[in-house]
């Protein structure tokens, strides 16, 4: 009778603290009908400690726009950038407006959390409010399609830097900043682009409409797991 193979179950003590964490945010937002946007949020966890950040006692927090409501969210599980699978969870509402908990924790290493949501447009003005909780390994980058939708923060309007992998523009804010209130008006109607299709096949629960709403996230998703894993090496290794 074959012998029984050996498992070996990894056991990680846990942490509350934030110290060894670092989080970035992505966002891209799409005008997809006359009186509705549809929006991807990433963010992507680095755990550079030996515990598990265990995220406090409703596990990961995270924040959309309050006139928001998810309409799926998942976690990777696995490891490696072309090797992600992804898990379904369920995000429940926090006290506050457009807070959310997910029920999940980040072992040492990378995990991402992606949040699908939809909201309400007036494209004579639009509030679009961000939000981060963990300490930022760069400032929240943000997407909004098409690209004659203006986003304004006050009364200045916000350019878009075009990113040469994306072919697209993309506004980024500072580390420092952890909110940011943001005003979106006008903009026509964004057109689903399935040549792109392929950007994104990353075996990820979300329907195959939010897939061609949002390959630019998934390309730069890639692009930042690539660059966040190199930094972690060599931090490691100096």
């Amino acid at each position: 009778m074959a012998s029984p193979a050996a498992v070996n179950l990894e056991i990680f003590e846990s942490t509350d603290s934030t110290a060894k964490l670092r989080a970035r945010t992505l966002v891209e937002v799409r005008r997809v009908d006359k009186e509705l946007l549809a929006g991807l949020m990433i963010v992507y966890f680095i755990n550079s400690d030996r515990r598990t950040f265990r995220g406090g006692a409703s596990g990961l927090e995270f924040y959309l726009p309050p006139k928001a409501t998810v309409a799926e969210a998942s976690v990777s599980v696995g490891s490696g950038a072309s090797n992600i699978q992804w898990l379904k969870i369920a995000a429940s509402k926090g006290a506050q407006p457009g807070q959310y908990f997910v029920a999940q924790s980040v072992k040492p290493g990378e995990r991402i959390l992606q949040v699908a949501f939809q909201m309400p447009y007036d494209e004579k003005a639009t509030a679009f409010a961000l939000r981060t909780v963990y300490p930022q390994d760069a400032g929240i980058q943000l997407i909004a399609e098409p690209q004659n939708l203006t986003v304004s923060d006050g009364a200045k309007e916000l350019a878009r830097i075009q990113d040469k992998n994306l072919g697209r523009g993309v506004i980024s804010f500072p580390s420092v900043a952890t909110q940011v209130n943001l005003q979106l008006k006008g903009g026509g109607i964004a057109e689903t682009r399935q040549e792109e299709s392929a950007e994104v096949e990353v075996k990820s629960p979300l329907e195959l409409w939010q897939k061609l709403l949002f390959p630019g996230v998934a390309v730069l998703l890639f692009g930042l797991v690539a660059m966040l894993r190199m930094r972690r090496g060599a931090s490691l290794g100096s």
